[in-house]
């Protein structure tokens, strides 16, 4: 399937194919809670080092989104592109955060078309601290990305490969 096809199979199920894909790819790679990608507004992010600032988390902290090397210019030319302003959230349609029930049922309908299982948008998160974690990051590493207070929690998210692939048969050639 050429480029071409794959977007134009895209736009069939999204509004703003980019502005969705960029949320999928900001959840895949940062760890983040859905409404903090959501919630995120163009005056929180530092393009330069490559961090998006949360006010409120779910436990009432603020923190620091560290994003992967280069995903601060993505960020900025996408804000230019779409002449988003300071104040402004990034993940929008018209003026206003999309809600978590939508792109969840975007994310579905994805995993559908790719003939994937249907799981929810937290569950990237888990794959995050997973790849972490396989990666050869410390555990404690991955709290602090996660935002967790207590290292039992991260611990959770954490899928070992025996675990994960249990009852997995590989066909021989």
């Amino acid at each position: 399937m050429k480029y071409e096809d794959t977007q134009k199979c895209g736009e069939l199920f999204s509004s703003n194919l980019e502005r969705d894909s960029l949320f999928f790819v900001l959840m895949m790679s940062t760890g983040s809670r859905p409404s903090e990608v959501i919630y995120t507004k163009v005056n929180n992010i530092d393009y330069l080092n490559g961090t998006i600032f949360v006010e409120r988390t779910k436990n009432k902290t603020s923190k620091y989104i560290i994003l992967r090397e280069g995903v601060g210019a993505v960020l900025k030319r996408y804000v230019e592109k779409y002449k988003l302003g300071n104040d402004e959230y990034l993940i929008n349609e018209n003026g206003k955060p999309l809600k978590l029930s939508e792109l969840q049922d975007l994310f579905n309908t994805f995993l559908k078309k790719a003939n994937l299982p249907s799981f929810t948008l937290h569950k990237l998160r888990h794959s995050f601290a997973t790849i972490m974690a396989e990666s050869g990051a410390e555990v404690m590493v991955i709290q602090q990305l996660l935002g967790h207070k207590k290292i039992d929690s991260t611990s959770t998210y954490i899928e070992l490969n025996y675990v994960r692939n249990r009852g997995i048969e590989l066909q021989v050639n």
